[in-house]
């Protein structure tokens, strides 16, 4: 599993990192960039020239100067345009402003045009459809369901004559069938009915039957002493036709972005929990490949890894747009500042805050990498206990 886990990340965040680096190179390209270098894998002193740097092997050098190269570190690849070189006439620095933002801009563009080809693909072998039931999320102490042996996370099969196995797909219809069955205990208070409930998923189910007596509130109405809501209980395999799978792959897009904006906001205003929001490092990227190659085998549905894949790629666009240092949206920001003040920066002062910025966004990645390690991510769908 770890070797599994090493080698998915290698190979999809490799994809992630080359892909957003090829935006930057062709767009800097066809727009007259001198591009002095680009490299697949990550250099051990990118500040240095090929043939000083260790465990760098040049493989070519085309007719405009570019040089390729091979670096043993083998996350993705790096592109040298002269970011920080306005006196070189060739360099992306003395370029306009259009020019740098456009590209800059590639970068993100090309993890996003990926995650569309990847989310078109997940569509075409096909996605999850969930099918809900009704499940008990929680068991007061002291009630008839407890006396009865009901526990939480049991899926309710049948309720008396009430049978709840026609699961389905649609939301409301989903809420209508948590009614009935509230509905339909109100009018059962000191009557014994037949509980049959499904007790785990996948493999480990089981069907048990209970004996129930709901008891009276103060209003008369029957309760069982449960909490009940639509849950997940089976997942159908919804292929699109090559066409529908352009419009599902922009919709998985859109979706994402706004959770990705979202999520966060939610948990400052409290309403779910931090660990919803947490970030993930390396570590927990290999983690979350590795399981999702494993399931993927396990169940012969590609699904898995190719949304896994497309996400992280939406992931990497929007976390470099943002206005940090050293990332694409910083540099963006100066550029949007030089247009402000009509003028740019001094390089060096540019340089230093890039310098900084990154020396930040190291640690910060470290602390994320000893949070992957010692505290584990949350577990996610197993997706062979809902496939029918």
């Amino acid at each position: 599993m770890i070797i599994v886990s090493i080698l998915s990340f290698i190979l999809i965040f490799s994809l992630m990192v080359f892909v957003h680096e090829f935006g930057h190179f062709i767009v800097g390209k066809k727009a007259g960039v001198r591009v002095r270098e680009f490299g697949f894998g990550y250099p051990l002193g990118p500040e240095k020239p090929p043939s000083e740097r260790p465990l760098c092997w040049k493989i070519a050098e085309d007719r405009s100067g570019t040089v390729y190269t091979f670096n043993l570190i083998p996350f993705g690849g790096f592109v040298n345009l002269g970011e920080n070189d306005p006196n070189d006439e060739g360099s992306l620095a003395h370029f306009p402003k259009r020019i740098r933002l456009a590209a800059l801009l590639a970068g993100p563009a090309m993890n996003v045009l990926l995650a569309f080809v990847i989310f078109a693909a997940a569509g075409l072998v096909g996605y999850p459809r969930f099918l809900y039931g009704v499940g008990i999320t929680s068991v007061i102490e002291g009630s008839p369901a407890e006396a009865a042996g009901i526990q939480s996370g049991d899926i309710l099969l049948r309720v008396g004559t009430l049978d709840l196995q026609d699961y389905t797909s649609d939301g409301d219809q989903a809420l209508a069938t948590v009614t009935g069955v509230v509905n339909y205990v109100s009018d059962k208070a000191g009557q014994a009915i037949t509980v049959l409930v499904q007790r785990g998923v996948g493999e480990d189910a089981a069907q048990v039957e209970l004996q129930l007596t709901p008891r009276a509130d103060e209003n008369g109405d029957g309760k069982m002493g449960v909490s009940i809501r639509a849950t997940p209980v089976h997942v159908q395999r919804v292929q699109t036709s090559f066409l529908e799978a352009f419009g599902y792959a922009a919709r998985e897009i859109l979706y994402t972005v706004q959770m990705t904006v979202a999520i966060p906001i939610q948990v400052l205003r409290g309403l779910v929990p931090a660990s919803a929001a947490r970030s993930v490092g390396p570590v927990g990227i290999a983690v979350l490949t590795g399981n999702a190659v494993q399931q993927s085998v396990e169940v012969g549905w590609a699904y898995p890894i190719l949304q896994l894949t497309a996400v992280l790629n939406v992931a990497i666009a929007i976390t470099n747009l943002l206005p940090l240092p050293a990332l694409d949206g910083g540099r963006i920001f100066f550029i949007l500042l030089e247009a402000i003040r009509g003028k740019p920066l001094p390089p060096e002062k540019e340089g230093l805050v890039h310098g900084i910025g990154l020396m930040i966004l190291l640690l910060l990645l470290v602390a994320i990498t000893i949070q992957d390690i010692f505290v584990p991510l949350p577990q996610g769908i197993n997706w062979s206990d809902y496939l029918n």
